[in-house]
């Protein structure tokens, strides 16, 4: 059934856990941009100033804004750099690309998997991962002539299923509506000091609200959770995980928010920005680990799935 999506994810350097995903509203949905940071011009979040230049070095790429679609808090100071990046991160970023999202944005305009470039932009305040999204959007609009849409089709999908009707696994759980974790980090002021990798006695995160990524119990392994999020969150920032060739979507049944731990071995797609790929044959695979340790099956089906199309893209230009 699982598949490593190979296509040309392997050439374009895969994002964290490839995560991995659609936004908490559908993808194609109007985002609200925030009023703390950034600069608002015509509906549109975008930095203060930016500067892009093409790289044709042989340095190692680096990044201060976390690129995965998991939504951990960050912290510039108002400043984005990035280093010898290929341009179809930049687009994955600022769109939330799936991985098969990505491939299909490759397909379309082969020459974003190979150019290369520095970013440096500034923007007032502190944004949140968000709002650099919807900058970076901008950013790709105005250096790039980039236009987008996205359709619904029907496709072949993986719809995600109880294992055994009304029972959860061990590492997944409804979240209580009196949560004493997210009730006292809602009366937190931003910067507090909590710790976004945390987890609580029971191995779910001490983060609320976003998917996140995890720290692995061993190395060559992939650890991901969630604490009071939607199933249908869940699916879609799990879809193109390295191993997963389709859309997935929620068909569990379950209804409110859910805490989830969930851990499975790692394979190339899943490696970190720049990290060196390992693997820990002794773990079980993302289908397996999804039945073993949520409770939750991969079912064959064919259904409505959001796909992403590029409109018009060129080489970008001057500063």
């Amino acid at each position: 059934m699982l598949v490593v999506a190979q296509m040309v994810i392997a050439a374009v350097t895969a994002f964290g856990q490839g995560n991995a995903a659609l936004p908490a509203q559908p993808q194609g949905a109007a985002q609200q941009p925030a009023a703390a940071a950034g600069k608002l011009v015509e509906g549109r979040l975008e930095f203060e100033v930016a500067s892009v230049r093409q790289n044709k070095s042989n340095d190692d790429g680096s990044m201060n804004v976390d690129p995965t679609l998991t939504d951990g808090p960050v912290s510039t100071g108002g400043l984005y750099l990035a280093r010898n990046i290929k341009l179809i991160q930049f687009i994955a970023f600022a769109y939330r690309l799936t991985q098969i999202q990505l491939a299909s944005v490759v397909s379309q305009a082969p020459w974003v998997a190979d150019d290369r470039f520095d970013i440096e932009a500034r923007a007032a305040g502190d944004p949140g991962k968000a709002q650099y999204r919807l900058m970076m959007q901008s950013l790709l609009a105005d250096r790039f002539k980039l236009a987008v849409h996205y359709e619904t089709r029907q496709v072949p999908l993986y719809a995600l299923v109880l294992a055994r009707p009304g029972k959860l696994g061990p590492q997944l759980r409804l979240h209580r509506a009196d949560d004493p974790v997210c009730t006292a980090q809602a009366t937190q002021a931003p910067g507090s000091g909590l710790d976004p990798e945390g987890v609580d006695t029971e191995g779910f995160p001490t983060a609320c609200g976003s998917p996140l990524r995890l720290k692995a119990s061993v190395p060559g392994r992939m650890k991901v959770g969630g604490r009071d999020v939607s199933m249908a969150r869940f699916a879609a920032i799990e879809t193109g995980v390295g191993q997963v060739d389709r859309p997935m979507i929620d068909q569990t049944g379950l209804q409110g928010n859910v805490d989830y731990s969930l851990e499975w071995r790692q394979v190339q797609a899943n490696a970190g920005f720049g990290a060196k790929f390992e693997a820990d044959d002794s773990a079980l695979n993302f289908e397996e680990a999804l039945k073993d340790q949520l409770g939750i099956k991969m079912v064959s089906r064919k259904g409505p799935a959001e796909l992403f199309f590029v409109d018009h893209i060129e080489h970008p230009s001057p500063n």
